[in-house]
């Protein structure tokens, strides 16, 4: 099957980078963004919003624009089409987006390449990639910002925000990234905060589910809880959680080791985590969140890994994680959406 075998491929490289020092120019690791670009993006008919995003890359029109939300990632498509591209080439325009912004993040913000894109791979390319794909361009944008946000350079976050914004809404976390990222921490303002955010999940996930939260919102959101509980009203499963909590113990291994800018990436993913559990009433919701701020782990995990000095430990603990992951995409492919896997590139 093609998915193991990527996930293969992945593993083995991964396994061989933490320990030797392999492709420093980057032209393995650009290959293997190339070949998932155009795995993504040469795609036929998977996915489960694949038929969704080909209505709207074949119906829209300067006259239907408005209809359709994230005005960026709907001008993008409808420039396209206007200029003749087939709605074919507008899937692998958009994975191209994605997954450069990824891959960007990932040279920029870990030393291991391939972790890192094994657990975007595992985690992520098949959320974002074949289904919510303006979301996963949002996210991008967040991820590639977070440079500038640590630097503090207020202005080119603000532009990154408006940017991430017009392709989805999920981008205005960038802002909440921006004061999270500044905020002046110690290792014991970390452990009072993560107290305060478990009991404070507790209490807004009890208000959530008596919907006594819902009506203090502003009315846009309320709109948005109201579309996602008509849509879906089953809550958080328990292997859903368990799953969230093995990569959290995972990345909190060598926390107490990070550096600056690592725990402050640890801060956000701890935020992320509590609302995750606060939206624990509503599984669509709550994942829909939770993709956009887990996907720090790809900078976590990989800095985990790195302050492992032992090489046998180093290789144990990704092989460790690897179980996990591979479980993960054995689970997500058996999904009809997903299986077989047909392609109008490679003519599968």
């Amino acid at each position: 099957m093609i998915y193991v075998a990527i996930f293969a491929l992945l593993f083995m490289i991964s396994l061989c980078e933490i320990n030797f020092a392999i492709d420093r120019k980057n032209r393995l690791f650009t290959c293997c963004l190339v070949f998932l670009t155009v795995f993504i993006g040469g795609r036929f008919n998977n996915g489960a919003d694949y038929e969704r995003y080909q209505a709207i890359f074949t119906v829209i029109e300067v006259n239907n624009f408005w209809r359709f939300d994230d005005p960026g990632f709907s001008g993008i498509a409808l420039g396209l089409k206007t200029v003749g591209f087939s709605p074919y080439f507008t899937f692998l325009f958009f994975a191209a987006i994605q997954v450069g912004l990824i891959g960007y993040c990932i040279i920029k913000n870990s030393k291991y390449r391939f972790p890192a894109l094994l657990v975007y791979y595992s985690l992520y390319m098949f959320p974002f990639g074949f289904n919510a794909i303006a979301q996963g361009i949002s996210v991008g944008i967040m991820l590639c910002s977070i440079k500038a946000i640590e630097k503090k350079k207020l202005i080119k976050v603000v532009v990154m925000g408006v940017l991430a914004v017009a392709f989805h809404r999920i981008g205005l976390l960038i802002f909440m990234l921006y004061i999270i990222y500044n905020m002046k921490i110690t290792r014991k303002k970390l452990v009072c905060f993560s107290i305060v955010l478990f009991f404070a999940t507790c209490f807004i996930n009890y208000c959530f589910v008596n919907n006594r939260l819902t009506t203090l919102l502003p009315r846009a959101f309320q709109e948005i809880i109201r579309s996602y509980n008509s849509q879906y009203v089953e809550p958080v499963g328990i292997s859903s959680i368990l799953a969230r909590v093995i990569m959290l113990v995972f990345v909190s291994f060598m926390a107490k080791q990070y550096d600056m800018a690592e725990r402050r990436a640890y801060l956000v993913y701890l935020t992320g985590f509590a609302g995750f559990l606060c939206l624990a009433a509503n599984d669509l919701l709550a994942t829909k969140i939770n993709l956009s701020i887990k996907i720090i782990e790809i900078i976590l995990v990989c800095a985990t890994l790195n302050k492992v000095k032992d090489r046998e430990t180093r290789s144990i603990m990704l092989m460790t994680l690897s179980v996990f992951l591979f479980t993960v995409v054995a689970s997500s492919v058996r999904h009809p959406d997903l299986y077989p896997y047909h392609s109008w590139i490679f003519g599968c």
